[in-house]
């Protein structure tokens, strides 16, 4: 039971043709992500595997003493205008950088 009209409508109610879609069904599909270019730099997060934990000191000296290791970000590798600009939620209280 059908009331509209085939002619009202261009694409409602038809099947679109999908050139794209039997590579991504496939996984043939390359997407941003897939391609790799010389000299591209990865990064990687490490988190503390004990929530709510209080950090009171990170040595990077073997983290940085890896071949292939560019740099070690952490809290002091920052601008002091970006740790102003970041604040956390604890609790109630809201806690901001100075």
């Amino acid at each position: 039971m059908n009331d509209i009209a085939p002619t009202r409508f261009k694409w409602v109610g038809t099947r679109p043709i999908r050139p794209d879609g039997v590579p991504k069904v496939t996984g043939r599909a390359m997407y941003g992500a897939d391609f790799a270019t010389a000299g591209t730099l990865y990064g990687k997060v490490i988190r503390s595997p004990h929530a709510h934990a209080r950090i009171r000191s990170i040595d990077t000296s073997k983290a940085e003493a890896l071949p292939g290791v560019k740099a070690v970000v952490d809290r002091r590798a920052t601008s002091p205008t970006i740790n102003s600009n970041i604040s956390a939620r604890s609790g109630s209280r809201r806690i901001s950088g100075t």
